[in-house]
């Protein structure tokens, strides 16, 4: 693929694992835990996509993509969560440059979701 991706993903073995995964097919991986890191990462690099666990601890990643969005109107996002969208996430679903996948990932999916976002 040879892209740029920001993952930010508070569980070590998830942030780990999904890092190992996409460096396997050629990404390029930018892998940080906290909200405040993905903002600092993202004004330091050119990222091409932000793979984002929306249950963060600290600032949750509802609050980093707004703020992230507040940077760039037409970054490709992927929400990530084990829960359901919630009532507070539903303005996000109109947002045509995001898209959500729900944990655990499927590998083929979780591919193909990356891909049409960064196409």
């Amino acid at each position: 693929m040879g892209k740029k991706v920001l993952l930010v993903d508070d569980d070590e073995f998830v942030l780990k694992a999904t890092e190992s995964f996409l460096h396997s097919y050629g990404v390029v991986v930018e892998a940080v835990s906290s909200s405040k890191n993905a903002l600092e990462k993202f004004s330091e690099l050119r990222i091409d996509l932000v793979i984002l666990d929306v249950n963060l601890g600290g600032v949750d990643g509802v609050t980093t993509y707004r703020a992230l969005r507040k940077k760039s109107k037409t970054l490709p996002i992927l929400l990530c969560s084990g829960d359901f969208i919630s009532a507070e996430t539903a303005d996000i679903k109109d947002d045509k440059h995001v898209m959500f996948l729900r944990k655990p990932y499927e590998p083929e999916k979780f591919l193909i979701e990356i891909s049409l976002l960064i196409s």
